[in-house]
């Protein structure tokens, strides 16, 4: 049986693919993961603009916060507990890609 001996480059290499194979399964795994309390939504190219892109209005009737995909009504308790959070306009919360949130949007 040989002595297998390992250079520093080579064990260096080795750890670098391991690391990388490791970030690459859990960015899948966050990627493909359904666990998320949001429900999917089709994604157009408004609702590709950031909570900090887009503008609060002062004549706005609905909030949305700067976690999740879903606009709420003033009394929404998600709302009352959110730090941030912009009032707009339904009409522009649905351009940008929100949708309603299952407790405050019973229609």
């Amino acid at each position: 049986m040989e002595n297998f001996e390992l250079d520093e480059k080579s064990l260096k290499s080795g750890l670098i693919g391991f690391f990388l194979g490791i970030a690459a399964v859990l960015l899948w795994q966050a990627f493909m993961s359904d666990d998320s309390a949001e429900e999917s939504t089709e994604v157009t190219e408004t609702s590709q603009m950031t909570f900090s892109e887009i503008e609060e209005n002062k004549k706005g009737d609905v909030y949305i916060l700067s976690s999740g995909r879903k606009y709420h009504q003033p009394e929404c308790s998600s709302v009352k507990k959110a730090k941030g959070k912009k009032k707009v306009l339904k009409e522009d919360a649905e351009a940008y890609g929100y949708t309603p949130c299952s407790r405050c949007n019973k229609e």
